[in-house]
């Protein structure tokens, strides 16, 4: 065989592993492009499923017609040491497999967030939701013997138990829209877990962290990160984009 049949040989090897290459390159691009137009299809089509969670949640849109009543205002209801619960305040409570209630209207989006979570292999547990004036008043009673039993007198304890538990006409946890939000550890989840979580991805659902950390000044509690509040979809991405908390984002709507 000549240097020159050779050589031509090789090329067209060579020529034939590039098409081969080319040809395999193709049929990757195009089997993602299929997946991925599946997957999207898959997670608008099913609502309830609990992978779609954050990507049905980030496309989903944010907006209210102006011309109508918003039932997301009704949400922002602001309820802290300065500001009691309405009289007249009403609301229907969903009862939980777990025995607890909350306000009806974040029942689906604590389903669904809950679910999500699940999915990932972090399982959440509702240490308390709604509670009764009874039940809150006890919690008060509670928190003030454990700091006298310290040796604080009644006034001081009264104070410092301010900041952790709110009397009954002054608690979230009273209009149903509040959770306390811990890892079931029956299930091997830790509380660093649910709550690094949700930090990252609550507002997706509706859901805000009330009392943060850098907020005590304003929201006139000590940082809770296990204390949830529900306020809507748009409203909860508001306040986690501007960094707003509760209070200060009900004083922007009110200019």
């Amino acid at each position: 065989m000549s240097y020159i049949s050779y050589d031509k040989n090789v090329q067209e090897r060579i020529r034939q592993i590039k098409q081969k290459r080319v040809f395999k390159e193709m049929i990757f691009v195009l089997l993602a492009a299929v997946i991925a137009v599946c997957v999207f299809f898959g997670f608008a089509k099913d609502d309830d499923s609990p992978l779609d969670g954050i990507l049905k949640n980030l496309r989903e849109p944010q907006t209210t017609n102006s011309e109508t009543t918003d039932p997301e205002e009704a949400l922002l209801i602001l309820v802290n040491a300065d500001n009691p619960i309405p009289g007249d305040y009403d609301f229907k409570l969903k009862t939980l497999n777990s025995g607890e209630q909350v306000d009806e209207r974040m029942y689906k989006d604590l389903q669904n967030m809950f679910d999500a979570m699940r999915a990932l292999g972090i399982y959440p547990y509702i240490n308390s939701a709604y509670r009764s004036p009874e039940k809150q008043q006890q919690l008060m009673e509670e928190k003030i013997a454990s700091y006298e039993n310290e040796g604080k007198s009644r006034e001081d304890a009264e104070r410092l138990a301010a900041q952790w538990v709110s009397e009954p006409e002054y608690s979230e946890h009273r209009i149903g829209l509040a959770l306390d939000i811990t890892g079931d550890t029956d299930e091997g989840t830790s509380i660093e877990e649910v709550q690094q979580w949700l930090h990252d991805f609550a507002y997706l659902y509706g859901f805000i962290l009330r009392y943060p950390e850098d907020k005590e000044d304003i929201t006139g509690y000590s940082y809770e990160p296990w204390h949830y509040r529900y306020v809507g979809k748009r409203a909860a991405k508001d306040m986690h984009d501007s960094g707003m908390c509760l209070e200060e984002y009900v004083a922007s709507k009110a200019k």
